[in-house]
C-alpha cells in the first residue's frame, strides 16, 4: 500500500511501529556511540503497524587516536645511599593503549622517537651523581601522544666517597696502518660508571679537568707522522678518579700515493688580510672546500667584497700541495692567470689531532712587460720590466661568516667527484 516509517538502529529485535526513532524518509547518516566493528540494521513500518524484516550492514570504525594516556602513580624512595635508586611504583592508562615509559631528569616533553623508551615500566634509575634529584615519569600510545609528566624527589647521599678508579678492559690498534688515521678499540668499566676516555700519543697521565676527555670511546686516534707509534689510553670516573694507561703499538707505512693527507683541512674558515700590488688593502674570506689527493691540491674559494660592499664575490684557487705535513705545509697558486704564488699554513693541534689554531701567509708575484712607443725608433726593441707583488695573510676562525651564502662552482664539482 505504502511505508510509512524508517528506523535504522543496532539491534536485531524487530522494533515496534510505535518505538521511538522512526522516521517517515530514509535516514542519510547514523552516530555511533564508539569505534570499534559495528552492526546496523534497517526496517520500514506501514500505515497498517505491519513492520518488515531487517536488512543488516557491518563498518569498522578506526578513529584518529588523540588522547594522551595519563600517568597515575610513580614513586621513588625520598632519600638514597647509592646512586641507582629503585622506582617503587609507575603506571599509566590510556583511552587505547599504554605502548611506553620513560623516566629521566628533565622537566621538557620528550618526543615519542626519543631514546630510552621502555616497553613496560622501569624498576630502577641511575643518577650520575649523589645531592638532592628529582625524576619525571612519561607514558606514550601507539599514536606517539605523549602524557603529562608526573615528577618525584629524591636526595642522594653516598656513604663514602668513590675511590675506585676506572679499569681498561680493552685496548688496541691494528699492528700495521697505511693511514695516520689509526682505529681504535677501547674498553672500560668502573663500579659507577666510565665517564671519560684519553687516547694520547704521550705516555703522561691526564688531569682529570683536561679538556681532552671524550664522554665515549674514540674510534680512532690521528697520528701526525707516520712509523712506529705507541698511543696510551686512559679511562676517569665521575668522582675524577683515573685508570692505569693502557698502551698499544702499531706500525704506519704511507704509500707514496698517500704521503700526505689534508682532508683535517677540509670546511675550514681563514679571516684574511689582502695587500694588493698598488699599496690598497681589503679584507675577505677562504674557505678550504675539499682535499683531492689525486692532484695534492686544496680546493678553496675565496671570498671579497664588492665596491659598495653589498655582496661577497667568490673566486676559486686550487692550492697545489708542495712539501711538508698537514700541520705545516707549503703550497702554491695562480691567481688568474696574473699573479703566481707561493704560501704556508702553519698550525697546531691538540692530541686527539684537532686543529686548534693556525696560520696562511702567501705572496704574489707578477712580471709585466711593456714595450715603449713604437714610433720611438731609437726603442723599437726596448723592454720595460717591473715586479709587483700582492700578500694574503690570515688566521683560522671557527666557522663560516654571517653573510656569506652559497658555494663556487668548483666547490660543487669537487664534492660530486669525491
Amino acid at each position: 500500500v505504502g511505508v510509512t516509517g524508517y528506523l535504522v538502529n543496532e539491534s536485531a529485535t524487530t522494533p515496534a511501529a510505535s518505538a521511538s526513532g522512526w522516521s517517515a524518509t530514509p535516514q542519510a547518516t547514523y552516530a555511533f556511540g564508539s569505534a570499534g566493528t559495528k552492526t546496523l540494521y534497517a526496517w520500514a513500518k506501514d500505515a497498517a503497524g505491519n513492520v518488515s524484516a531487517s536488512r543488516s550492514a557491518g563498518t569498522t570504525i578506526s578513529l584518529p587516536d588523540s588522547t594522551a594516556p595519563t600517568v597515575t602513580s610513580f614513586s621513588i624512595p625520598a632519600s638514597a645511599s647509592t646512586l641507582t635508586v629503585s622506582i617503587s611504583s609507575l603506571a599509566a592508562i590510556d583511552n587505547v593503549r599504554v605502548t611506553g615509559f620513560l623516566v629521566n631528569e628533565s622537566a621538557t616533553k620528550p618526543t615519542a622517537g626519543a631514546t630510552g623508551w621502555s616497553a613496560g615500566p622501569q624498576s630502577n634509575y641511575t643518577f650520575a651523581s649523589a645531592g638532592t634529584k628529582t625524576l619525571y615519569a612519561w607514558a606514550k600510545d601507539a599514536a606517539g601522544n605523549v602524557s603529562a609528566s608526573v615528577s618525584a624527589p629524591t636526595t642522594i647521599s653516598l656513604s663514602s666517597p668513590d675511590t675506585i678508579a676506572p679499569s681498561i678492559t680493552a685496548f688496541s690498534l691494528p699492528a700495521t696502518s697505511t693511514s695516520l688515521n689509526v682505529p681504535v678499540t677501547l674498553h672500560a668499566t668502573d663500579n659507577i660508571g666510565v665517564a671519560g676516555y684519553i687516547v694520547s700519543d704521550s705516555s703522561s697521565a691526564p688531569a682529570s679537568s683536561s679538556l681532552e676527555w671524550t664522554p665515549t670511546a674514540p674510534a680512532n686516534h690521528a697520528c701526525s707522522s707516520p712509523g712506529v707509534k705507541t698511543l696510551h689510553a686512559w679511562a676517569k670516573d665521575l668522582a675524577g678518579n683515573i685508570s692505569l694507561s693502557s698502551s698499544a703499538t702499531t706500525t704506519i707505512t704511507l704509500t707514496p700515493a698517500d704521503t700526505i693527507d689534508l682532508t683535517i683541512w677540509e670546511g675550514k674558515w681563514f679571516r684574511v688580510t689582502i695587500n694588493t700590488f698598488d699599496h690598497s688593502t681589503g679584507s675577505g674570506y677562504l674557505n678550504i672546500n675539499s682535499w683531492d689527493p689525486d692532484t695534492k691540491s686544496l680546493q678553496t674559494t675565496l671570498y671579497t667584497q664588492s665596491d659598495d660592499r653589498r655582496q661577497w664575490n667568490p673566486t676559486d684557487l686550487e692550492l697545489l700541495f708542495t712539501s711538508g705535513t698537514p700541520l705545516g705545509f707549503l703550497f702554491s697558486f695562480d691567481y688568474s692567470g696574473y699573479f703566481g704564488f707561493s704560501g704556508t699554513i702553519t698550525a697546531t693541534a691538540d692530541i686527539r689531532g684537532v686543529i686548534q689554531r693556525a696560520t696562511l701567509k702567501a705572496a704574489g708575484v707578477y712580471l709585466s712587460h711593456e714595450a715603449d712607443d713604437e714610433t720611438d725608433n731609437e726603442s723599437d726593441d726596448s723592454i720595460d720590466e717591473h715586479v709587483d707583488t700582492s700578500t694574503i695573510t690570515g688566521s683560522l676562525i671557527p666557522a663560516m661568516p654571517a653573510g656569506i651564502k652559497g658555494t663556487s662552482s668548483r666547490q660543487t664539482d669537487s664534492r660530486q667527484r669525491r
